[in-house]
C-alpha cells in the first residue's frame, strides 16, 4: 500500500501524468486518489474524516498564513497516515485499528490559537471497495456532531456541506453543497483563438451556459474573453467580441442527443487569420445550478488562478441578468468571506 500511495504523485503516464489526475492544484492527493486507494486496499484500514479550521490564522495573520498552517497540518499527518484532500479544508485518512489513539492525540493536540481539527473516526467497520462511500457519509456525520459539540451549536448549524440542489439525475455523491460543486456535473467550453495574421497572439474565451433548454434552443451564456492583457466579460444567447480588427460570435445549444454544441465563427470581413479550436466539457447530469450556487439566482464560474492562490471567477446574477468579473478570488456570502478554489475535481469555497 505504501508504494501505491506514493505513486499517486508520480509522473508515470496513463493518459495524463498521474500527478494531474490524482493531485489537486496545491499538490495534495485528491478525491480521485482516495477512491482508487479505497478500491485497492489489501489490508484492514479504517476511515477518519477531518476538517481543519484555520479561521483564526486567516483573521490574525492573513489568508497566506492560513494556507501555510493548513499545509503544515497536512504534512504532519501525511508522515503518519494515508491522507487525501476531499475538498477545501476537508480530508479523509486511512488508519489501522491500533492507530486510533495515536491519530486522536495528534488531532487534539493542535494549537487552537491558529487552527482546530474536527474529526469523525468510523471504528467499527474497516474499509472495503464496496462500503467506502457509505463510510464516508458516516464519518462526515460523526465529524459534524463532534464539531457541533465543540462549538456549542446545533448539528445542522455546524454543517457547512448542506445540499443546495437535487435536480435531474445528479448522482447522490456528486450533489452540490454550500461549499462544493463537482466538475463532473458542470457544462462549459474553452475556445482557443490562435491569431497568425496580422500579429501572432493567443486569445481564450471561456464559455459557461447558465441554463438548460430544449434541443437546438440557444442557451444563455456567460463568456469571459482573455487576451492575457485584459479580461472582458459578456452574457447573452449570442456573444460577439473582437480584437485586432477581427470580430467573432459564440453561441451554444444542446443537440437532439443531449450533447452541448458550442460554435465560434469569425465574420467574413475579417482581414486577419485565426485558427479556432473548441474544447467542450459535458456534465453527467442536468444540475440545479450550472455554476457554483452562491445564493438564490446567483452563481459563480471559476476561470483561472490568480497570484493569490485563489481563482478569478465570473459571477452571474440570473435575477438581474447581469455578469461581472472578479479577480480577487474572494466572495462574501451572508456576511462571511470565502476564498474560491478550483481544480480538476471540484470548485470549493473556503471560509476565512
Amino acid at each position: 500500500m505504501e508504494n501505491r500511495y506514493i505513486d499517486y504523485t508520480g509522473e508515470a503516464m496513463i493518459t495524463v501524468p498521474k500527478r494531474k489526475l490524482y493531485t489537486d492544484s496545491e499538490g495534495f492527493p485528491n478525491e480521485n486518489a482516495f477512491r482508487d486507494f479505497a478500491e485497492h486496499l489489501t489490508a484492514e484500514y479504517y476511515l477518519a474524516c477531518i476538517s481543519v479550521d484555520v479561521t483564526r490564522s486567516n483573521e490574525k495573520k492573513g489568508y497566506g498564513f492560513g494556507s501555510r498552517v493548513l499545509r503544515k497540518a497536512f504534512l504532519q499527518l501525511r508522515d503518519n497516515f494515508y491522507i487525501f484532500r476531499i475538498s477545501g479544508n476537508k480530508f479523509n485518512l486511512f488508519v489501522t485499528e491500533n492507530e486510533f489513539s495515536k491519530l486522536k492525540n495528534m488531532l487534539e493536540s493542535g494549537n487552537e490559537d491558529f487552527f482546530t481539527v474536527y474529526y469523525g473516526i468510523v471504528e467499527d467497520t474497516y474499509v472495503t471497495k464496496e462500503n467506502y462511500t457509505k463510510l464516508c457519509e458516516r464519518g462526515k456525520e460523526m465529524m459534524y456532531h463532534y464539531k457541533a459539540e465543540k462549538i456549542g451549536k446545533a448539528y445542522t448549524d455546524a454543517r457547512d456541506d448542506v445540499i443546495v440542489g437535487n435536480k435531474g439525475n445528479t448522482p447522490a455523491d456528486l450533489q452540490e453543497t454550500d461549499t462544493c460543486k463537482y466538475r463532473e456535473t458542470m457544462w462549459y467550453a474553452t475556445v482557443h483563438l490562435e491569431e497568425t495574421e496580422p500579429a501572432a497572439r493567443t486569445v481564450t474565451a471561456y464559455v459557461f451556459p447558465t441554463e438548460y433548454k430544449e434541443s437546438l434552443a440557444s442557451l444563455n451564456m456567460v463568456v469571459v474573453v482573455d487576451d492575457f492583457v485584459k479580461t472582458r466579460i459578456y452574457s447573452g444567447t449570442s456573444v460577439s467580441f473582437g480584437f485586432d480588427g477581427m470580430k467573432f460570435m459564440i453561441s451554444s445549444r444542446f443537440d437532439n442527443e443531449g450533447h452541448m454544441n458550442v460554435s465560434c465563427f469569425g465574420e467574413r470581413e475579417n482581414k486577419g487569420q485565426c485558427d479556432i479550436t473548441i474544447d467542450v466539457h459535458e456534465g453527467n447530469c442536468i444540475p440545479a445550478s450550472f455554476g457554483k450556487r452562491v445564493k438564490r439566482g446567483v452563481s459563480l464560474f471559476p476561470v483561472k488562478p490568480n497570484t493569490r492562490g485563489t481563482y478569478e471567477y465570473a459571477l452571474w446574477n440570473d435575477n438581474e441578468k447581469t455578469a461581472e468579473y472578479q479577480e480577487s478570488g474572494l466572495i462574501a456570502i451572508d456576511g462571511a468571506d470565502y476564498e474560491v478554489h478550483a481544480d480538476k475535481v471540484a470548485i470549493n469555497l473556503v471560509r476565512q
